[in-house]
């Protein structure tokens, strides 16, 4: 992106500009605070690592933290203790059983537990274990998924509850601007965009694929980046046309 920004800068193109931003995959935190700015633009276009392509539309988010809580006892004696760790695995499999439904733009729904923590020793029952549940949504899912956590309840009493369910936020679903003459597909990957307000029209497109991200073999070829500066110019000027 600098280097597309350089060369329309020499060939005497104006009205554009780079915007850097920290914190995205922890929160979008840069993003959320740009935001909050007077600045407001017509056009954004956000680099995530789609192939090139640009997104027709994108998965949401939704994030959870979750508390299950037992009864310590010695692990010679189960009967008399409760494992915070069966009340996980419960909770799990009905996950796992739950049906969200099929969205023929965005596909499944998924999720994926993170920060799994019980610190209890090898010889006493779990009194509690902590984890996030983090959901990929979808058009048809979205509204299905908050509803289905927020009936998620105890088995045991209000004031003692073995499942203590905590809304993180996230983000929803969402179309993108595609231009004529650019390959197009959905992702189900999430992104600053949601969250950049200030920008009435968004495009997502950049080199790189989500296939190794996140992996110890993560890498972006020269010759996608090359393709990718040529890509950014002729959006500039294909947006440029249309205001």
């Amino acid at each position: 992106m600098y280097t597309a920004c350089k060369k329309l800068e020499a060939a005497g193109c104006t009205d554009f500009g780079l915007l850097l931003l920290a914190g995205e995959e922890t929160g979008s935190w840069g993003a959320k605070a740009f935001a909050k700015t007077d600045f407001r633009a017509p056009f954004l276009i956000v680099g995530e690592p789609t192939e090139n392509k640009m997104v027709s539309a994108s998965k949401g988010t939704k994030s959870y933290d979750l508390t299950f809580r037992g009864k310590a006892f010695h692990s010679g004696y189960p009967q008399y203790g409760e494992s915070a760790i069966d009340h996980f695995n419960e909770f799990y499999n009905k996950l796992k059983a739950k049906d969200f439904g099929e969205d023929p733009e965005l596909g499944e729904t998924t999720w994926n537990v993170g920060l799994l923590h019980s610190d209890n020793p090898q010889n006493i029952l779990s009194p509690e274990l902590t984890c996030r549940l983090y959901f990929r949504t979808t058009f048809v899912s979205d509204q299905d998924v908050q509803d289905w956590m927020g009936s998620c309840h105890s088995e045991r009493s209000e004031e003692s509850p073995t499942l203590i369910v905590k809304p993180r936020g996230g983000d929803c679903p969402a179309r993108y601007v595609t231009l004529p003459g650019f390959e197009s597909a959905p992702v189900a990957f999430g992104s600053d965009a949601p969250h950049l307000s200030n920008f009435g029209h968004k495009i997502i497109c950049g080199p790189g694929t989500i296939r190794v991200a996140h992996r110890p073999d993560e890498h972006i070829l020269v010759q996608d980046l090359e393709t990718a500066v040529e890509q950014y110019i002729r959006m500039y000027h294909a947006l440029v046309s249309v205001l």
